[in-house]
């Protein structure tokens, strides 16, 4: 098909390459300037030839030419303009204090006595945590007022040990309540180094933003809670010679976050991309707790103690987590750069018969106040007696399940209740022993002229 140029020369062969690049180089024509539609009953078609500038769309500053149709930023030793305003906000992270985020710092004792309403007993774990989450934010306070200072505070990481089902997840869930900071929790068993199969351990951080909706500011003087850390613990005391991609390398992928450093996340979870907009956070100032049971570490303390791992070195139910040193955790498995990162260890207790009836009963939120006030809702009273109560308790102290295990027992003796309440009239049901150890019905005694609750 033939071309009209404009000055209305036909062309009817193909351009050479020089050609092509001349005329893409030429000169521009006004960016409103159309091309012609051809006329009706026209076999051709005809165009104003549209020479570009291929720089017009790059918005450069003014700058001298090099002569040769570039402008002087593309010569290597052009360096542009610097804005000291620009590298003084992008080098400068303001740090949030915690009365800028909306944080009521209280006092160790204030925020122990918060703790006892909701836990019964560890009082050692309760104490060990509420000193270490006022020393961490008055730690924040302290280095942006008085930056200059000589002396230095650093932050104190909690490593807490403790039986399962003695309350350790739901002791740091409580602490970050009444503190009102973003909070998370993961599992160390599902973390592996980079590269392999499972998650990365900035995803750790990923998860803090999210509870943070977003706010990486307020992140940055969150919490995290690792649970299950002796999960990751290496495979012997003496160094591996395999590759152990869930064990101590993982431990030595969380040194630098746990120490506080600039960690790139993943913008919107899973694999680091490097052609991603990932975000940064800075982990200096989040307080990292990481809890586990250490089974077996009896064994290690027993040895050291007495020469013998058959020795007993244990309290009323079970092993005493008191006896246990940095010595023992790194014989367990842990290596001794993450344990100097987290100085300070403290441990909750096993819990009792009496320790559990007092859960079940005691706390704003306890097992049987809720069961309660959801038969309340059907305008039925929910009674436990006391050899219910200690059934119960002692059920769970049989199953080995601690304080977790008293909801699903509860659940399992007022299943057919709480199937059949709604469709009966205002009644008292009881619970006794029987249920709980025979599998017997509570007794339902229909309460008379009862009027309907609010």
């Amino acid at each position: 098909m033939s071309i009209i140029m404009g000055s209305g020369e036909k062309r009817t062969k193909e351009p050479t390459a020089l050609e092509y690049v001349t005329n893409r180089m030429g000169t521009n024509i006004d960016d409103d300037q159309t091309l012609a539609e051809p006329s009706a009953g026209s076999s051709s078609t005809t165009r104003t030839k549209r020479k570009r500038n291929p720089w017009q769309n790059v918005s450069q500053p003014s700058q001298p030419s090099l002569g040769n149709g570039f402008p002087q930023s593309w010569n290597p030793s052009y360096a542009p303009p610097v804005n000291s305003d620009t590298v003084r906000q992008r080098t400068s992270r303001r740090i949030s204090t915690p009365a800028a985020a909306g944080i009521d710092l209280l006092k160790p004792s204030q925020i122990k006595a918060r703790l006892d309403d909701y836990i019964i007993g560890q009082d050692n774990a309760k104490r060990a945590l509420s000193i270490a989450a006022y020393s961490h934010y008055q730690r924040i306070e302290e280095s942006v007022t008085n930056a200059s200072e000589d002396v230095r505070l650093r932050k104190s990481n909690v490593l807490l040990l403790g039986p399962t089902g003695s309350g350790k997840t739901y002791l740091i869930q409580k602490l970050a309540e009444i503190l009102s900071v973003p909070f998370a929790i993961t599992d160390a068993t599902s973390l592996t180094e980079a590269g392999y199969v499972g998650q990365d351990v900035e995803n750790i951080l990923n998860s803090l933003v999210q509870k943070a909706d977003g706010d990486i500011k307020r992140a940055e003087i969150g919490i995290i809670y690792i649970d299950e850390i002796d999960k990751i613990a290496r495979r012997g005391e003496n160094v591996s010679i395999t590759r152990d991609v869930s064990g101590e390398g993982v431990q030595q992928a969380l040194l630098k976050i746990i120490e506080g450093s600039e960690v790139t996340i993943p913008e919107n979870g899973g694999r680091l991309h490097p052609m991603a907009n990932n975000p940064q956070i800075d982990t200096t100032n989040i307080l990292f707790i990481c809890g586990g049971a250490f089974v077996g570490i009896e064994k290690i303390v027993a040895e050291r103690i007495s020469g013998t791992s058959g020795a007993d070195n244990s309290k009323e139910g079970g092993f005493d987590y008191s006896l246990v040193t940095t010595s023992d955790l790194i014989k367990f498995g842990m290596i001794p750069e993450l344990i100097g990162r987290l100085p300070s260890l403290t441990y909750t207790e096993y819990l009792n018969e009496d320790a559990l009836i007092r859960i079940l009963t005691e706390p704003h939120d306890a097992v049987c106040k809720e069961y309660q006030r959801n038969l309340e809702l059907d305008n039925h009273k929910l009674v436990f007696t006391p050899e219910a109560l200690k059934a119960i308790a002692g059920l769970a102290i049989s199953l080995n399940t601690g304080a977790r295990g008293l909801r699903a027992i509860v659940e399992k003796v007022l299943l057919n209740i709480r199937y059949r309440a709604p469709d009966w009239n205002p009644s008292t049901i009881t619970v006794t022993e029987g249920c709980v150890l025979n599998g017997e019905e509570p007794e339902v005694r229909e309460i008379a002229d009862a009027s309907p609750t609010d």
